[in-house]
């Protein structure tokens, strides 16, 4: 079988999740993003994920990667 190949247009906070629940497939990812050069910009959103979400992500996750989820 050919291995699949993902392309996640956004390097947002779906994105990166998505990337990261992929991550523990054989699957290649590419990412999509509107601003070619990375700067450190502060980021004054608050983000948050339901416990549904969070019960999801446990799945796929390392402990110490869920950190960054829930405090």
């Amino acid at each position: 079988m050919k291995k699949q190949k993902i392309c996640i247009i956004g390097d947002g906070l779906s994105g990166l999740t998505a990337a990261l629940a992929l991550s523990t497939l054989d699957i290649e990812i590419d990412f999509i993003s509107k601003n070619k050069s990375i700067k450190k910009l502060p980021d004054n959103r608050i983000t948050a994920i339901s416990q549904s979400n969070y019960s999801f992500l446990s799945n796929y996750f390392k402990k110490e990667d869920l950190k960054a989820f829930w405090s």
